[in-house]
């Protein structure tokens, strides 16, 4: 009696690289779409975090508007620019360094 073979070394590699290359294939169908969604999520949050710098920009901006709404803070706002009112003399210290301030315009 003859020994059976169960199959052929070459048709057991073709069949490994068949499923290689489909495997393959599938991966690389998978790339291209999975690459979109990580760049549109790193584009999702940066604009997020940009809309979250805005609201809070808006939010300043509106207390700031709030505040000079008043006598009192359009007065403060003048005199931190250096302005006097009528009738006032002004006072020049020398030799006294700037403070850090917003310019005013």
């Amino acid at each position: 009696m003859g020994a059976r073979r169960i199959g052929t070394p070459r048709s057991l590699t073709r069949r490994r690289l068949l499923a290689l290359v489909v495997l393959l294939v599938i991966a690389g169908l998978y790339v291209d779409p999975v690459q979109k969604y990580l760049r549109v999520t790193a584009l999702l949050d940066s604009q997020q975090a940009e809309v979250r710098a805005l609201e809070r920009r808006r939010d300043e901006l509106a207390r700031r508007a709030a505040w000079l709404e008043g006598n009192g803070g359009i007065i403060a706002a003048a005199r931190a620019c250096g302005w006097i009112m009528p009738g006032e003399r002004p006072i020049i210290v020398a030799g006294v360094p700037e403070r850090d301030r917003t310019p005013c315009s």
